[in-house]
């Protein structure tokens, strides 16, 4: 898959985490699926760090945003 791809997915399953668990609870939870998603990327790891470290889903889904407009040309 694209990282295009892999950003829909992550996106997708934040929001369905959110939505079936809460905000705290579905962050956190979508904290380990993180370096699956992304794996085999290249200098991914500081953004990784960062997706797994944030609280809100606001904050989380602003990162994805940004990894998009860092990685897809």
């Amino acid at each position: 898959p694209t990282i295009n791809d892999r950003l829909q997915a992550a996106r997708r399953h934040l929001e369905m985490s959110v939505k079936w668990k809460g905000e705290t609870l579905g962050v956190v939870e979508m904290r380990r699926h993180y370096s699956n998603y992304f794996k085999g990327i290249s200098h991914f790891k500081e953004h990784r760090m960062k997706l797994v470290t944030m609280d809100q889903s606001s904050d989380v889904f602003a990162a994805l945003d940004e990894i998009e407009n860092i990685f897809c040309f």
